[in-house]
């Protein structure tokens, strides 16, 4: 196992990783002991998670961060990932205006097999669209489609990678594209459904597909997973897999969970994620990411 002076990143899943379960919150004595890591150990932290960057601004200021203290965000489940310090977008990879596009013609096509209803979000930087924005999504009128891509408005070159200084990370104007789309079911099969129905889709064979819950399917462009966004932090940083720290519980970190010989998740996890993990820890879900800190530093 890697010692505390062998590790230079811990990367973390937000939802029930760091943050607990019923109460997103993060548990007091984690705070504390991430921040003795990051100051005296001289570790970097990223979080990783699904949502926007405005959605994980919170969590950042929950856990005190300060200005000189190396942190790193990875949003829209590796669509983007942020240097907090420098506010500096280390990459960025959108779904372009075309496919957002299909997209809309294919998920029309397949509502009608649905058992229940069903309904889909689009992710930028700093705003959700979803069907409260735009009641007629289903009948795919201009109108509709307007609105939807307002937020999908531009593409980067080579193949969606982007660095872009940022004065105020609230400040995401100039990044408007589409990172990521999640639909929701109300049934289960139609979930399973979904999932097999797009994953053979000719149009949509690159992209990447996976979930966080049984409930929903998440989609990002090639290339923009956890597991994509830890190795450009691998690159950006200049170390290696094995001075990484990988902690997280659910499908869509297991493209990151299964890059390190350090990844960690919790016992209560499905047996899908624990196969790719050398430490599981059966604790309290509250403690989680401080009982795996624990394996590797001293407190």
């Amino acid at each position: 196992m890697a010692t505390q002076s062998d590790i230079k990143l811990i990367i973390s899943d937000l939802d029930g990783t760091l943050l607990q379960n019923k109460i997103k919150t993060i548990d007091p004595q984690t705070i504390t002991f991430i921040n003795k890591i990051i100051d005296e150990y001289k570790v970097g932290f990223a979080i990783a998670s699904g949502r926007n960057i405005l959605e994980c601004l919170p969590v950042v200021q929950e856990l005190n961060i300060k200005p000189n203290q190396d942190f790193y965000i990875i949003v829209c489940n590796g669509a983007a990932t942020c240097n907090l310090k420098t506010k500096e977008y280390i990459n960025v990879r959108t779904i372009s205006n075309g496919y957002l596009q299909k997209f809309l013609v294919f998920f029309q096509q397949t509502y009608p097999k649905f058992k229940k209803q069903s309904m889909f979000q689009i992710y930028r930087m700093n705003k959700v669209f979803n069907n409260n924005d735009i009641p007629e999504y289903l009948t795919y009128n201009s109108k509709m489609l307007h609105q939807i891509l307002s937020c999908a408005s531009k593409s980067y070159a080579a193949g969606g990678h982007a660095r872009r200084k940022i004065i105020d990370l609230v400040d995401t104007a100039g990044i408007d594209d589409c990172l990521k789309i999640m639909v929701y079911f109300e049934d289960v099969s139609d979930q399973i459904l979904f999932s097999q129905i797009i994953k053979k889709h000719i149009d949509f064979a690159n992209f990447e597909i996976t979930s966080s819950d049984k409930f929903n399917v998440e989609i990002t462009a090639h290339g923009a997973s956890k597991g994509e966004a830890l190795k450009s932090l691998i690159a950006y940083l200049h170390i290696d897999f094995k001075q990484t720290l990988p902690i997280g519980d659910g499908e869509n970190d297991v493209s990151m969970l299964k890059l390190s010989p350090n990844s960690s998740t919790l016992i209560s996890s499905t047996e899908f994620v624990k196969s790719f993990c050398k430490h599981v820890v059966d604790c309290p879900q509250n403690k989680f990411v401080y009982e795996v800190l624990k394996l590797f530093f001293n407190n």
